[in-house]
């Protein structure tokens, strides 16, 4: 394996024969997740022939690569290239903006009143926190269309249950340190529950699935009704079912 570290603070790893991985500050921040968007994007492009595929995460991008076409130190050189590139600054956001409709109470929110409780506000004020932040997609996660959202507001970050359940629907709304997500299927899972929501994270197609967030995408949450819930095809599952 071979490692080297970038002037930008950008680390390439060799961690197998046809993988690459770069690595950023390990932290969670706008302006440099756009630059591992941006280069993901001219990596794809410039190396096309060559990319098999490429995961994104908070802070790296996974390269699969075919190592019969390219020597390691030509990848390694339009890497290091790329990455010189990079713009400094983003002023515009690279994804689309998505509202996802979420009927929050304490009978689709399991854990409302708990984190209300647990920071110390009331259950009016953790929603309006909750909805009134726009997150980014930071990475997809353990299941097709879990997407890792942040940053959560500080009055709202809790660490993850100690005992997570064995069951959480889909649909589930909920948050866990710094981050949202929503819970695309029933799953085992331990981030608190704030509501409920009617719209799917994922199509199945012919072609595969369809994501309703995709990484690099503005996501913003905004209060419905149960009846708004329901209407929009949501079906209302409660702790006891």
């Amino acid at each position: 394996m071979s490692c080297l570290i970038t002037p930008t603070q950008v680390t390439i790893e060799f961690t197998s024969e046809d993988t690459v991985l770069l690595t950023w500050p390990e932290i969670i921040d706008n302006q440099q997740h756009q630059k591992i968007l941006w280069l993901d994007a001219q990596l794809s492009k410039v190396l096309a022939e060559i990319v098999l595929d490429s995961v994104i995460g908070f802070n790296s991008i996974m390269i699969v690569y075919q190592p019969q076409l390219i020597s390691l130190l030509k990848l390694k050189t339009v890497i290091t290239q790329l990455i010189s590139k990079t713009p400094e600054r983003f002023e515009a956001t690279i994804g689309n903006t998505i509202k996802i409709p979420v009927y929050y109470s304490t009978e689709s929110g399991w854990d409302l009143a708990q984190v209300a409780k647990s920071t110390k506000l009331t259950k009016e004020q953790v929603i309006n926190l909750h909805s009134n932040d726009i997150y980014r997609a930071y990475a997809q996660g353990f299941t097709p269309g879990f997407c890792y959202l942040a940053k959560l507001a500080n009055q709202l970050t809790l660490p993850r249950k100690k005992v997570p359940r064995t069951k959480v629907p889909a649909g589930a709304v909920a948050i866990a340190g710094q981050q949202s997500a929503v819970y695309p299927e029933a799953t085992p899972g331990g981030w608190h529950i704030l509501g409920q929501t009617p719209l799917p994270m994922f199509q199945k197609t012919g072609s595969g699935l369809i994501t309703t967030i995709k990484v690099g995408d503005l996501v913003q949450f905004y209060p419905i009704t149960k009846q708004e819930f329901e209407d929009q095809g949501g079906q209302l599952i409660s702790e006891q079912a």
